[in-house]
């Protein structure tokens, strides 16, 4: 166990010193700006904003979860697995006293602290915004709501790093991953035309199950989806750990 915090630590330190990391968090700054101006031109010119303020912290992290942070964790993910084979660099990993299921364990865990700080930074940064020109009050009224969708928002795209680390060991790039992983979106997303009955069963289906905690709240309807998260991302685990363990360094 002390070896795998370890190796978390570590593998924590490296995404964070990549660029990617930084500049996610200025798209992020953007995006929260640009509707914040967005916001305050309509209500000068029209009278009435455009995105209620105490909502906004909700439309960016719609905005940041269906493009902006899976095209980061597909990249972060192909980087630490596929990237780091082609360029030999895991060998520096491996030679340490660390088996390859417990360093596998530790990126996966690095990726996901990676993603509850981004969350959490874009919804400090979009509270914040949301309190210009707006009702204050609404606001704190509405933050136990907004928060709590960022926070469980952490479940899918967790979902996204492990399918993308399964991917990854099929790769001998990180750049072959995001085609992969865009090709499939692309696929399961256009599942519904030939078959309505197959999208509860599709992983795609449940990216937006952070929604759930925001508007009407169907404790039935969250537990039912959790459960598919939660069983695609064992399988996909399982198997990635797997291929990781079997995987050739040559």
């Amino acid at each position: 166990m002390n070896r795998i915090m370890i190796g978390t630590m570590n593998e924590t330190y490296k995404i964070f010193s990549k660029k990617k990391f930084v500049i996610l968090f200025l798209i992020s700054l953007v995006v929260t700006a640009l509707s914040t101006i967005m916001n305050l031109l309509t209500v000068r010119n029209l009278g009435a904003p455009l995105i209620n303020n105490a909502n906004l912290p909700i439309t960016v992290l719609n905005f940041m979860s269906t493009i902006t942070i899976p095209l980061f964790i597909i990249m972060i993910t192909g980087d630490m697995f596929a990237g780091e084979f082609s360029d030999k660099s895991i060998v520096m990993f491996l030679v340490r006293p660390i088996t390859r299921n417990k360093l596998y364990i530790s990126k996966i865990l690095a990726i996901g602290i990676s993603i509850i700080c981004v969350l959490l930074g874009t919804f400090a940064i979009s509270f914040m915004a949301s309190l210009i020109g707006s009702n204050v009050r609404e606001c704190f009224s509405n933050l136990p709501t907004n928060l709590s969708a960022y926070i469980s928002a952490t479940i899918p795209m967790m979902l996204i790093a492990i399918i993308a680390a399964f991917v990854s060991q099929f790769t001998k790039s990180s750049s072959f991953t995001l085609v992969i992983m865009i090709l499939g979106s692309i696929l399961m997303s256009s599942m519904p035309i030939i078959s309505s009955q197959i999208v509860p069963f599709l992983p795609t289906t449940y990216l937006n199950w952070y929604q759930n905690f925001y508007g009407k709240f169907n404790l039935l309807t969250t537990i039912n989806e959790l459960s598919y998260i939660l069983a695609y991302g064992i399988i996909f685990m399982f198997g990635g750990a797997y291929l990781f363990q079997q995987k050739d360094m040559g």
